[in-house]
């Protein structure tokens, strides 16, 4: 019986990670033609989104997702750390 659950955790594990490899594949594909037609350069560093115009910064979504991390760290790590002291 432990083989078998152990064989379909790992099948489980497997499928999992090649269903991601399939998905990244994909969003590659896709966003090759843009990057290719408007530069990589121009891509991370746009500040203007606008599909329907031809322009695909993304500068503004990494800014807000570092912002939102740093406030996230910055309440989640004293509360952790706080909790672990107390009952630790």
């Amino acid at each position: 019986m432990d083989r078998f659950i152990s064989r379909l955790l790992f099948l489980a594990a497997c499928s999992s990670t090649a269903i991601l490899a399939l998905i990244a594949v994909f969003i590659f594909m896709e966003g090759a033609p843009i990057l290719v037609r408007s530069g990589f350069a121009h891509f991370l560093a746009g500040r203007t989104w606008a599909p329907l115009e031809g322009q695909f910064g993304i500068l503004p979504f990494i800014l807000g997702s570092i912002w939102v991390t740093a406030g996230s760290l910055i309440l989640g790590v004293p509360l952790g750390v706080s909790c672990a002291g107390r009952w630790s």
